[in-house]
C-alpha cells in the first residue's frame, strides 16, 4: 500500500504539473474526455489491474441496502450543499455545466476513478491491515490529491475558499469512508461522490 501511495502522489502531481495545462489546452470535449481517461490510468488501473483485481474491486454481488443508503446519503448532501451554498456563501443555481460530457465524465468517470483509489484501495488496505486512523487518513489524501489541481488552475480567489473547500471535501471523504466500511462497497461512495460533483457544479 505504501508504494501504491507513492504512485498516486506522485504520478498525479506530476501529470497536473507538467503534463495537464497541455490537455486543457486542447479542444473541448476531447480534453475533457482525455483528461478523465488519464485520471483513471494513474488512479484506477494500478488498483483494478495489479492489486485487488476487477472483481474484488468493484464487487458487483447484491448492492440493495448500500445502493438504497448511497442514495439516501446523496439526497442529503446535495440539499445540505445547496442549503448553505445558496443562503451563506451568495451563490446561484445554474445548469450551463451539465453538458453530455459532464455525465459521461465529471459526474461519472471521475467519480469511479477516485472512488477506486482512494475507498476501494488505500482505505481497504489499511482497514485489512487493522489501522485504526483508516478513515480520517483516508479523507486527508483526498484532500490534499486535490491540492496540485487547485494551484495550478488557481481555483480560490479568497483566503476562505482554502478553508471551506479543503473542509467540505475532508468531510465527504470521512462520511464515503464509513459507507465503505459499513457495506464493504465503493458504490454507495461512487454515488455520494457523484452528487458532490452534481452539486458544485450547478451551485456558482
Amino acid at each position: 500500500m505504501d508504494l501504491f501511495t507513492l504512485w498516486l502522489f506522485g504520478a498525479w502531481s506530476l501529470y497536473v504539473v507538467l503534463v495537464y495545462p497541455s490537455v486543457a489546452a486542447l479542444a473541448a470535449p476531447f480534453s475533457r474526455v482525455l483528461a478523465e481517461g488519464i485520471r483513471f490510468f494513474i488512479l484506477a488501473a494500478p488498483a483494478m489491474f495489479l492489486i485487488y483485481g476487477v472483481r474484488s474491486t468493484l464487487r458487483l454481488g447484491p448492492l440493495g441496502p448500500a445502493l438504497k443508503a448511497g442514495a439516501l446519503v446523496s439526497l442529503a448532501w446535495i440539499a445540505g450543499s445547496a442549503a448553505f451554498g445558496l443562503t451563506l456563501q451568495g451563490l446561484s443555481l445554474s445548469t450551463a455545466k451539465l453538458d453530455l460530457v459532464f455525465w459521461l465524465t465529471t459526474f461519472s468517470v471521475s467519480c469511479l476513478s477516485e472512488e477506486i483509489a482512494f475507498r476501494g484501495t488505500l482505505l481497504r488496505g489499511w482497514l485489512e491491515s487493522g489501522r485504526r486512523w483508516a478513515i480520517p487518513v483516508s479523507a486527508l489524501c483526498f484532500v490534499f490529491i486535490h491540492v496540485p489541481g487547485w494551484v495550478v488552475r488557481d481555483m480560490f480567489s479568497s483566503p476562505l475558499e482554502w478553508v471551506i473547500t479543503p473542509a467540505s471535501i475532508f468531510i465527504l471523504g470521512l462520511v464515503i469512508g464509513w459507507l465503505y466500511t459499513r457495506y464493504r462497497s465503493i458504490w454507495p461512495g461512487v454515488m455520494l461522490h457523484a452528487a458532490n460533483n452534481f452539486a458544485a457544479a450547478v451551485l456558482v
